[in-house]
């Protein structure tokens, strides 16, 4: 989450969002927030981004929050961070954020011109990590299913069958009121 708050703030937005945890990387751009029930540790904490690995159940993901410099340099640093991160990634891993750049020049929407060497730079970086682009337009639908189709799998892998669960509890309870 990008708060564009101080992050001396932290501890009241926890508390207001009911989390039991909360954290924020080196910059100061990047907060994350956690219930007790899930263990996390920082994988990497640097200018531009927060890696975090996520356990609960023996079930493990990694979540990547992205605040890129706007310096085509700079970025280069965070694509080679990330791509370190990649050779050790062995669980589901979400990367998300501001890359201050983009893949196309049909995605431009002002700002500075479109620098297709930057681009390159990005597509380069997407390609080295195998990653999948999130397409926002005309693929959204497409997309929201197949996340959805994860996280149903992966709920099911962490929590079990709970309508099964539910159907348990329902039979105990009338067992034990009869």
């Amino acid at each position: 989450m990008e708060p564009f708050q101080s992050p001396f703030e932290l501890e009241q937005y926890k508390r207001r969002l009911g989390f039991d945890k909360a954290g924020v990387n080196r910059k100061g751009k990047s907060w994350c927030f956690q219930k007790d029930d899930w263990a996390g540790s920082i994988i990497l904490d640097t200018m531009q981004q927060l890696t975090i690995q996520f356990t609960k159940n023996d079930k493990e993901f990694m979540i990547s929050a992205v605040y890129a410099r706007c310096n085509p340099l700079e970025r280069l640093e965070l694509w080679e961070e990330l791509e370190n991160i990649t050779e050790n990634v062995q669980c589901p891993w979400i990367i998300g954020g501001d890359f201050s750049v983009i893949l196309s020049e049909e995605e431009k929407l002002g700002g500075l011109d479109f620098t297709l060497n930057e681009a390159i730079d990005f597509a380069s970086f997407i390609s080295s990590c195998a990653l999948s682009e999130v397409y926002i337009i005309g693929e959204l639908i497409l997309l929201v299913i197949d996340f959805l189709n994860f996280m149903l799998k992966w709920s099911k892998e962490v929590f079990g069958n709970v309508f099964q669960q539910i159907a348990t509890l329902e039979d105990i309870i009338k067992v034990r009121e009869a």
